[in-house]
């Protein structure tokens, strides 16, 4: 699944943090969560990210970012996010 246009300089940020360690533990929230939980709530992505809930919840309705559905909950599917960047930020670097 490839990520639209319009999050691309998203997506860049997110590689940003996490490759460079700027988000290795999530503050104000479930301090013991790590970037290495493979799904979260569109809540906690949200605050790790620095998007508004409101705002990442629509582009998760619209299919723009990839969720698992347990139950009737919704998770942003951080796994498959960090492969995504890993294979943008490989693909951009010069052969």
């Amino acid at each position: 699944m490839s990520l639209p246009t319009h999050l691309c300089a998203l997506v860049r940020s997110v590689a940003a943090k996490v490759y460079f360690g700027v988000y290795m533990m999530m503050t104000n929230i479930n301090s013991h969560l790590t970037l290495s939980a493979p799904v979260m709530t569109v809540t906690a992505f949200s605050q790790l990210i620095g998007l508004e809930a409101s705002v990442l919840q629509a582009q998760v309705n619209r299919g723009y970012w990839p969720t698992i559905k347990v139950g009737k909950r919704v998770f942003v599917n951080v796994e498959a996010v960090r492969l995504q960047v890993s294979k943008s930020f490989l693909d951009a670097l010069p052969q």
